[in-house]
Formats: structure tokens, C-alpha cells, sequence
């Protein structure tokens, strides 16, 4: 065969900017707990160094005291001094999170997203430009009642014209 040279071209692709990310775990506080808590806080840096592969533009909340409320004390960032230290306190602390339910951890997480307006607990958590991530941490199953209303409770505080928006995971038993 033979080719013949027609033309040059460029071709540019635009690599979007990594996303700014929301994160909120909420991880259950029941006396079963201890080893699971461990190895979460034993593999939190892990976390963060896949995490920062993918965006430097993170914040952290644990939100594990009545209400959802952020137990680390302040919204964690990677400009946070020793916020792998107040990540890994917040996991193993929040002993009114949902006292006769502590399983209960969508409804925790609903809570806490909705208590992100001036003047409540969480205030600064929420931006808008960023991906909202929950994660909920328990050996135990989801035990929230209407998981339907607490999910659709969060993306609509988030954004419920762009789902893509929001993401909740669960670690937790069957």
C-alpha cells in the first residue's frame, strides 16, 4: 500500500480541574464498634493519600453527635493542622449520636447535612461547587427506618436538580 499526506491536526483535551469534595463520615459509636473504628483510623491515611491523587480541595466532617454535628471540632482540611489526629478522636467519640439507635446512621447523616445553614453546628461544610460525599461506617445493618426520606433528604439539600452531586456509601453489615 501507499499513503499520501493530506493534512496536520491538533487535537487539545482539556483536563477538568479536580472537583472539590465534601466529605462526611458517620460512623457508628455502639460498643461493637472498636475494632472497626481502629481500622478505619489505622487506614486513614491511606485515604487521604488517594483521595489527594484525585483533589487537593477536600474537607472532612465526622459527623457522629446528636443532630449530626461535626465532632472533630472544626471542619478538616489539608491545610488543617494534625487533622488526621482530630479525624481519628471524632471517630471514637460522639456518644449521643442517636443513643437508642446508634445504627441508625442515615438519619444521623440526614441531620447533619441539614444542619449546615449560618448559625448551626456544621455551618461552612456545604459548598456549592463541591461533590458531597457520605460515608457511613458500621458492622451492624442500616437501621434508619425510611432510608428513601433520608436519601432523598440529603441530595435535595445538596442539589436535587444534578444527582450527580451527591454520592452516599455504606460499609455495614448485609
Amino acid at each position: 500500500g501507499e499513503g499520501r499526506f493530506i493534512n496536520y491536526s491538533t487535537e487539545n483535551f482539556e483536563i477538568p480541574e479536580a472537583p472539590a469534595s465534601d466529605i462526611m463520615f458517620v460512623v457508628d459509636q455502639s460498643g461493637s464498634m472498636d475494632d472497626d473504628q481502629t481500622r478505619l483510623n489505622n487506614n486513614f491515611s491511606y485515604f487521604i493519600s488517594n483521595l489527594n491523587s484525585y483533589t487537593t480541595d477536600w474537607q472532612i466532617i465526622v459527623g457522629n453527635n446528636s443532630g449530626g454535628c461535626n465532632n472533630a471540632g472544626q471542619v478538616l482540611t489539608p491545610t488543617t493542622a494534625g487533622y488526621e489526629n482530630a479525624f481519628q478522636q471524632a471517630v471514637r467519640s460522639g456518644t449521643d449520636q442517636n443513643v437508642n439507635n446508634p445504627e441508625a446512621l442515615l438519619k444521623t447523616a440526614f441531620n447533619g447535612v441539614n444542619n449546615t445553614d449560618a448559625g448551626e453546628c456544621n455551618y461552612g461544610f456545604l459548598r456549592e461547587d463541591a461533590l458531597l460525599h457520605v460515608i457511613l461506617v458500621s458492622d451492624e445493618p442500616e437501621q434508619s427506618g425510611d432510608w428513601a426520606a433520608y436519601t432523598e433528604g440529603i441530595v435535595n439539600k445538596k442539589d436535587p436538580l444534578d444527582l450527580t452531586k451527591t454520592k452516599i456509601s455504606a460499609i455495614a453489615g448485609d
